[in-house]
């Protein structure tokens, strides 16, 4: 009986020894999608922020150039790529920041991620507040 308890023993270890790389695997991958589903509401909430501030100065006429607005700090956030399309009454952001993670990008062929944010201007002389519809503008030649 002695020789059957060591060689059960070291079969033990060895399914001791798998079982610890398979748990540390899972909790890498865990902290890899807790990594991605963190940068992805970051990103969104960067967007959401430049969106309503840009947004704020082309209402408000307060600056041509997005870079120089007052209401957000574009030097606090270096390390996304930020792209700002500008028209006449929306504003669009888009907000990226490459990711590096252990596990899940090459699992899932992730490198980056990306969010968006969509901010519609409306102004007060526009048709939306019917103020047209009170005034009659004319124009002459």
């Amino acid at each position: 009986m002695a020789i059957r308890a060591k060689e059960e023993n070291g079969g033990i270890n060895i399914m001791i020894v798998v079982s610890l790389i398979f748990v540390c695997l899972f909790l890498i991958l865990i902290f890899d999608f807790a990594f991605i589903f963190v940068e992805r509401e970051r990103t969104k909430n960067i967007a959401e922020t430049i969106a309503l501030a840009v947004s704020q100065d082309i209402l408000f006429f307060d600056n041509k150039k997005p870079e120089n607005n007052k209401y957000f700090d574009y030097e606090k956030y270096q390390a996304y790529d930020i792209e700002i399309i500008l028209e006449y009454d929306e504003v669009k952001v888009n907000v990226t920041k490459n990711l590096n993670t252990l596990i899940a990008g090459r699992i899932l062929n992730i490198s980056s991620i990306t969010s968006g944010a969509q901010v519609k201007i409306l102004y007060p002389w526009g048709e939306d507040f019917e103020f047209c519809k009170r005034y009659k503008f004319e124009f002459s030649n």
